[in-house]
């Protein structure tokens, strides 16, 4: 049986979900995506996830199929056990590892915790107008009326917010152990490919990912810059986290998100059913093929249905989803965390000086800018990612 070409182990808030979505985009990689690895760990099905795709490896002999892990990194004692379960159905050689400054993923969590105390990334859990449903059909005039006329203002998220717990024992920092992550890999893979989050990611720049492309062996010319942009991740969230049902005489009901903020990099979404391979050709038509992700031969949409997307799309969808996210950023604006106190540096700082000297040895040259050496300061501010 054909082994999985890569895993990818981005650690403790080091871009995973921004370099999941990137990856997926590329035409010569196909990544299983990390809740779906998640899923089958939890059930023990992994083996069974494997078998699922030996048609399309030996159909494509030439694209990349791999996994990127979400959870049981760090926080568990049972990593061991996972990384060896991983090692039965991965290629020894394709362990990838994607780290980042210790100082800015805790930053990264404490905002992350944050966010997720306030709205979970969703509009409407921060009070702001955001349907469940939206029957198709109507005038755009009358979708802009709707997003004009929506409330401006969020809940005080002050009420909601919390850092108690956070960040204040030993289990909580094993999340940036990395030596210990890195030899507990090690013990059942070949000597992974480890790489920087910002120097990977190369927010602006049209390198980013190409180190990563080279390791897997494809096409590196391949970028998208959305996911290459600070806060990558958290818009992607909120792309996510902001589906609308959509209905229509033309168009049965689907749940639909965005899949870039830019307007012209934007395109439909499935959430699990078959919406974005039947308007696949429209909507490529239409934004261009930047972000769209079905690979399947496109059907063709009514002219109809097309007109009704058309209209959902620019004169409502995009629309409000921009005019909400601009509110909820300049509400967690407000609360981000920007600067760690004195005890939470020096806690951090005597937690980790060992595994982070050990690390080093490990990977020469990959944290000497990351300044960790007796300063117990963070090198960045913190607020990228």
């Amino acid at each position: 049986m054909k082994l999985f070409d890569f895993l990818i182990v981005p650690v403790y808030r080091s871009g995973g979900t921004a370099i999941q979505n990137f990856i997926s985009a590329h035409p010569g990689i196909v990544a299983i995506p990390k809740w779906s690895l998640d899923h089958c760990l939890e059930e023990q099905r992994e083996d069974e996830l494997l078998e699922s795709f030996q048609d399309l490896m030996l159909a494509n002999p030439d694209a990349r199929v791999g996994l990127v892990q979400h959870r049981y990194i760090g926080e568990h004692a049972d990593l061991d056990s996972i990384a060896a379960r991983l090692s039965k159905i991965v290629r020894k050689e394709g362990l990838i590892l994607v780290v980042r400054n210790q100082f800015d993923a805790v930053f990264s969590g404490l905002n992350h915790r944050r966010i997720a105390q306030y709205c979970d990334y969703s509009f409407a859990k921060a009070g702001l107008f955001w349907p469940d449903r939206v029957e198709l059909g109507r005038s755009s005039r009358r979708f802009l009326d709707e997003v004009e006329n929506a409330p401006c203002v969020p809940d005080d998220p002050k009420a909601r917010i919390s850092d108690e717990g956070a960040f204040t024992s030993d289990q909580a920092l094993d999340y940036v152990r990395y030596a210990r992550i890195q030899e507990i890999y090690e013990r059942h893979f070949s000597r992974p490919a480890v790489f920087d989050y910002d120097e990977l990611l190369c927010a602006d720049n049209r390198n980013a990912m190409r180190a990563l492309f080279e390791t897997l062996k494809t096409n590196t010319d391949f970028y998208l810059p959305f996911f290459a942009t600070p806060q990558a991740g958290t818009h992607d969230r909120f792309l996510s986290h902001n589906g609308i049902k959509i209905f229509s005489d033309h168009i049965p009901e689907r749940t639909v998100v965005l899949r870039s903020s830019t307007k012209n990099e934007h395109a439909v979404f499935d959430m699990g059913t078959s919406i974005g391979r039947v308007y696949d050709g429209y909507i490529r038509k239409l934004f261009g093929e930047e972000l769209c992700l079905v690979t399947a031969p496109p059907l063709q949409a009514s002219e109809i249905a097309a007109r009704q997307i058309d209209a959902f799309l620019r004169g409502f969808f995009y629309p409000l989803w921009r005019k909400n996210h601009e509110i909820a950023a300049r509400a967690i604006d407000g609360f981000r965390v920007t600067k760690l106190s004195r005890e939470q540096e020096g806690f951090i700082s005597g937690r980790l000086e060992v595994d982070a000297a050990h690390f080093f040895e490990m990977n020469p040259g990959l944290g000497n800018r990351w300044r960790w050496a007796n300063a117990g300061v963070p090198a960045k501010d913190g607020t990228h990612g």
